[in-house]
């Protein structure tokens, strides 16, 4: 919940709106946004280029939110629900895959 309050603040509360205030409400911004978000989760999971990606588009998608609903609540909210279904995918690969 920590993780993800301290990114959508920092994101689609902080740059977001900051490059709204530069280049302006377009596209532009939502997109530059989203790819700092993705290049924050290179080591992520997945790691590497896909999860980049990934990263990229829940970021787009977190930006499109907090537009439609102008608040950070609804984004803040996405997002743990979305970290907690890495959480529960990443114990299930473990429980698949024990330490030898």
């Amino acid at each position: 919940m920590v993780n993800a309050a301290v990114e959508e603040l920092a994101y689609r509360g902080v740059v977001l709106h900051a490059l709204e205030r530069t280049v302006g409400a377009g596209e532009g911004a939502l997109c530059a946004q989203a790819s700092a978000f993705g290049v924050l989760h290179v080591n992520g999971f997945p790691p590497g280029f896909s999860g980049i990606l990934l990263a990229m588009v829940f970021g787009l998608l977190m930006g499109v939110i907090r537009r439609k609903s102008h608040r950070l609540f609804a984004p803040w909210a996405a997002h743990v629900c979305a970290d907690i279904v890495i959480v529960a995918i990443v114990l299930l690969l473990v429980g698949r895959h024990p330490a030898q």
